[in-house]
């Protein structure tokens, strides 16, 4: 990685030869016990990262022990098959969004609580804000956290329905750029609420926002992720001079990279920070792509170095970043920042700092009660539930979001809450789903 290099090569695991026109990020070799490749390149990196931490499987079987699994489409190839008719419909009940952490739960001999998220490309870095949020409550004492997906015909055409591919790879933050370059594969971390002993690195603050920009054009002017970095600074208590370098999203597609740039420009001003993609290295691998970003701040931290971005010749000087092209740069400081961001608006932020001596301990909150405000059951009526947005918009939605959004607006309208007060920040949305937008994704592959 110091030295830029690139592994980016042409795929050979799409079942369609006329898809193989991009250079992608393949992993070259896949264990021939297991048919699924998500699950494969998850239980890899989360047998690395326990092992790192010197885990014995009674530790992983402790119920203090969690999992939390991010990934953006999961196991979606079982679901082409089915919908294509060469397997048994029985099998599609292994493409459920949380099927991937059941499976990886299972293996590992997690004892503890297992979540999945899946919100696009920023879902492991708010899968790690969920992990950390679960030790500060002291719910766990230690969790895995592993981000994971797997090239397939079906993510390849949707990035190339968007004309978002660049058939030479990723050039991030470049003059040139084109689009950006899919990859595969998984990243995992694992916390731990304990003390340190020496030194060690620590999630410090974490937030996650939605810009509702559009369903998956970014805001252009930056101000969604800019709002996301600072919360998570205010979260981690430090201001953004205390930053060393930036492990940013970067897929070196023309919108998302112009945004960054707004949204670091609104952050650190007119100061260089140092920013760093590696996208243009080995691709986007979708829902391990944060938790990548954590690895690389951790490891640009322990090295004072951050490496030159692979795929970056030309940078653009309408991107206001410091980015290093052609060689290592020297970054001096204790804090990195990671970011991403998501189809739908989704950003997030992390912040990692190193520590030298056990930390005091963080003050408890006060206990705050939750109070039901409101509560209601959406009919299973399109007609009725369409009924409660504008025509425009119901046309463009299927079943599932047209229920999601009108069971949202007639709880906030039985709350009585104002609608001004929900642009505020303190304000959350956490949607559950099983299955997601199933019919969508059939009307699309078929």
């Amino acid at each position: 990685a110091l030295a830029g290099g690139v592994a980016l090569r042409t795929p050979t695991c799409l079942e369609k030869s006329d898809l193989a026109w991009c250079i992608a990020g393949e992993v070259p070799e896949v264990s021939a016990d297991i048919d699924d490749r998500a699950l494969d390149f998850a239980l890899f990196a989360c047998r690395e990262a326990i092992a790192a931490a010197r885990w014995s499987r009674a530790l992983c079987q402790d119920p203090r022990t969690g999992l939390v699994l991010a990934t953006t489409k999961g196991s979606i190839r079982h679901a082409c098959e089915v919908l294509a008719g060469r397997v048994n419909g029985d099998r599609l009940r292994d493409f459920h969004i949380f099927a991937l952490a059941r499976s990886v739960a299972d293996a590992l001999a997690i004892g503890g609580p297992v979540e999945t998220v899946s919100v696009a490309c920023a879902s492991s870095l708010v899968a790690t804000g969920l992990a950390a949020r679960w030790i500060r409550s002291d719910r766990v004492d230690r969790v895995v956290v592993v981000g994971s997906d797997a090239l397939s015909d079906f993510i390849w055409r949707g990035f190339f329905s968007l004309r978002s591919l660049d058939p030479s790879g990723a050039h991030p933050y470049d003059r040139d750029r084109a689009g950006l370059a899919v990859g595969e594969g998984a990243a995992a971390i694992v916390l731990d609420g304990g003390v340190p002993h020496g030194d060690a690195f620590v999630i410090a603050g974490h937030a996650s926002r939605n810009d509702a920009n559009h369903i998956t054009g970014p805001s252009r002017d930056g101000l969604g992720l800019a709002t996301t970095i600072q919360a998570a600074l205010d979260d981690a208590a430090l201001d953004a001079h205390a930053i060393a370098c930036v492990a940013a999203h970067g897929t070196a597609t023309r919108f998302n990279d112009a945004m960054e740039g707004h949204a670091l420009h609104r952050v650190f001003g007119d100061r260089r920070v140092p920013v760093h993609s590696i996208k243009g290295a080995v691709g986007h691998i979708l829902g391990g792509a944060g938790i990548l970003n954590i690895i690389l701040a951790t490891r640009a931290l322990e090295a004072r170095l951050l490496p030159p971005i692979a795929g970056l010749s030309s940078p653009d000087p309408e991107i206001l970043l410091h980015c290093p092209h052609d060689a290592p740069i020297a970054i001096d400081g204790d804090a990195a920042l990671a970011t991403a961001s998501g189809f739908a608006g989704t950003n997030a932020a992390v912040v990692v700092r190193r520590i030298q001596e056990p930390p005091e301990g963080r003050p408890r909150a006060h206990a705050r009660q939750a109070v039901i405000t409101a509560c209601f059951v959406a009919p299973c009526d399109r007609a009725a539930l369409s009924s409660h947005m504008p025509p425009s918009t119901a046309r463009r939605l299927d079943d599932f979001c047209i229920a999601g959004l009108a069971a949202t607006k007639l709880l906030l309208a039985s709350s009585a809450c104002p609608t001004a007060q929900l642009r505020e920040t303190r304000h959350a949305l956490v949607l559950g789903t099983a299955l997601g937008c199933l019919e969508s994704d059939r009307t699309y592959w078929e």
